[in-house]
């Protein structure tokens, strides 16, 4: 079932999508989809192949996956902060087809293109034109907005998202399709399973603020994107849209909490009710300070790129169980182990944790296929992950946190 066509039909005149003062109605969005994804198709794009997406914050970085996702490849994110060299070899390493190009990095992608000898078509985002490359607003122009045939067994797509590469070279986490079931099961507990009004205030090339984006419009919901964070501007942001949902990591959580209290007393926040932190360590006085602007509205979770969301600490336990990560998310399995493999005894230490997920990549990239993959009892992946340590808190084998 296409998703996003059922909300067209149901709702069409309702806002999905929003980037500053440009929107998208539902109508309009699964028009602009299809036009995208046909002009792609029309190009070569086939399915199972994998699209790099460089571009900034805005609503086409928001709608281009949405695109590739419906012809049945798989949207690749590209981080903004590689310099060129790494990002040839992420264009290199992904195998990419088709690559999305945003204003920004025109410049980055002219110094290596002629080395991205497996690139067959580079697609400009924004004000430049190239000879060398087709512009969106031409293919959204002259694109059918005709639906693309559905593939069941995709699910609600796939994507791949790179790692930051901090033990070697960057691996790309491939999710060929994702199950609509888990989706909900995540959604329901963070009570986003419904329309709602989702900001994204982190760059969408990060696996967290794309997906919440993403699952945001398989509810029906609508998506507002910052182009670039700033603290009183998100604030603004809530106010104005009426924003009922966010996810930050907590660097941006604190330089809201870090404003003057009369800045943030102009704006009324009280829409907001599910304010989701991850990516880092978030300090106890940023959440307490959070707890105070936003009321008790604080979700964190814990995990990875490869695996998704492990553990979730929910709002009435983040300020009971300081350090805690929370208890495993749903269908998700944890082993905490020693130094030498052992699964640890609650209320121990433990220098690596295991996570099996149905969340978990399903494949990686060459680099990681050559390594092979641990398989649990229950047949989901395994995935090691170094160097954490839960505090004030253990994790059983099942994963319930005490």
């Amino acid at each position: 079932m296409d998703v996003l066509a059922a909300h067209a039909d149901r709702a069409p005149d309702a806002v999905a999508l929003l980037d500053g003062e440009r929107q998208l109605t539902w109508r309009g969005y699964v028009a602009q989809r299809n036009r995208l994804g046909n002009a792609l198709s029309r190009l070569g794009l086939a399915k199972g192949e994998h699209v790099i997406v460089y571009v900034q914050n805005s609503l086409e970085t928001v709608l281009v996956p949405a695109a590739v996702r419906a012809v049945g490849a798989i949207p690749v994110p590209m981080n903004h902060r590689l310099v060129a060299d790494e990002v040839l070899y992420i264009l290199d390493h992904s195998d990419a087809r088709a690559v999305f190009v945003g204003d920004l990095f025109l410049r980055t992608v002219e110094r290596i293109r002629p080395a991205a000898v497996k690139v067959r078509s580079w697609i400009l985002v924004g004000s430049e034109r190239r000879p060398w490359a087709e512009h969106v607003d031409d293919l959204l122009a002259g694109g059918d907005p005709a639906p693309l045939p559905e593939d069941p067994a995709q699910g609600l797509g796939g994507s791949m998202i790179y790692t930051g590469g901090t033990t070697g070279r960057p691996k790309g986490a491939l999710r060929t399709a994702v199950d609509p079931t888990v989706t909900r099961r995540y959604m329901e507990l963070f009570g986003l399973a419904e329309p709602h009004v989702h900001l994204v205030a982190g760059p969408l090339y990060h696996s967290a603020p794309g997906s919440f984006a993403q699952f945001t419009h398989v509810f029906g919901g609508t998506v507002v994107v910052m182009r670039k964070f700033d603290p009183e501007d998100a604030l603004r942001t809530i106010e104005r849209r009426r924003c009922t949902s966010t996810f930050m990591a907590p660097t941006l959580v604190k330089r809201i909490v870090d404003l003057p209290e009369r800045v943030r007393a102009r704006y009324d926040v009280s829409s907001m009710r599910v304010l989701v932190v991850a990516a880092a360590p978030c300090p106890t006085r940023v959440k307490e300070q959070a707890l105070a602007v936003f009321g008790p509205v604080l979700w964190e979770f814990y995990g990875s790129t490869e695996l998704g969301i492990n553990t979730i600490l929910q709002p009435a336990d983040v300020l009971r169980k300081p350090g805690s990560c929370g208890r495993a998310a749903p269908g998700v399995e944890l082993l905490l182990l020693d130094d030498a493999g052992r699964p640890v005894a609650p209320g121990r230490p433990a220098s690596s944790t295991c996570a099996a997920s149905p969340g978990c990549s399903t494949a990686t990239t060459r680099m990681t296929r050559r390594r092979g993959r641990r398989i649990a009892a229950s047949g989901l992946p395994w995935a090691t992950l170094r160097g954490w340590t839960p505090r004030a808190s253990s994790t059983s084998a099942t994963g319930s946190a005490t």
